[in-house]
């Protein structure tokens, strides 16, 4: 097996892999005994010193495939958790949104779960 590319960016960047090298998948496993607080754990983490203000964006998953010959990456679908309020020691609200992109179209968010427990869909529902 090959060596994988590390790449180190500046600014405190950095990626496991790239576009150009790709890697077959990403694995995160703990080894402790498994219970009900173990158990793989990624974190995305927006942390520039400053508290997080309403709307600010915490992390996103986005959902890439190559549309041409030419390693161009286009989303077809994202997850990302944003800040419901301003944050405070007694005020962490947040929400996860989901978007997914149509035909050639930009991404369109179709989902939101917020802190209040409520699911908004932007189109229909089927049950």
């Amino acid at each position: 097996m090959a060596t994988p590319k590390i790449i180190p960016r500046t600014a405190g960047e950095g990626s496991l892999g790239a576009a150009t090298h790709g890697w077959g998948g990403l694995f995160v496993t703990n080894i402790t005994a498994s219970s009900a607080t173990e158990g793989g754990k990624m974190v995305l983490a927006a942390n520039d010193g400053a508290v997080m203000a309403d709307n600010h964006r915490l992390g996103v998953i986005e959902f890439k495939g190559a549309e041409d010959g030419s390693n161009t990456l286009t989303n077809g679908a994202r997850i990302q958790a944003i800040a419901d309020a301003t944050w405070s020691a007694s005020e962490n609200g947040a929400s996860l949104e989901f978007y997914t992109t149509d035909g050639n179209a930009s991404e369109s968010l179709v989902l939101t779960l917020d802190s209040d427990n409520l699911a908004t869909f932007a189109g229909s529902v089927n049950i």
